[in-house]
């Protein structure tokens, strides 16, 4: 773990991110690799799949109205 980063976080975020670039662009992929990682530590820090999803939802539901 580096900065409370697991391996695994790091690479599904990364290839994450690369999908999104992929589909929608550099900097859409860039504005979803934060996230994603912060998603990726809460879910590593609880083990629980129920806090990710409420987080993703929060920030779908700000994506959307911003």
């Amino acid at each position: 773990m580096y900065l409370g980063v697991s391996g695994a976080n790091l690479v599904t975020s990364l290839l994450f991110a690369g999908v999104h670039m992929v589909g929608w662009g550099a900097e859409h992929g860039l504005m979803v690799l934060a996230p994603s990682l912060l998603i990726g530590i809460l879910y590593d820090r609880t083990g629980r799949v129920s806090f990710a999803i409420f987080l993703h939802s929060i920030y779908n539901l700000n994506a959307a109205v911003v």
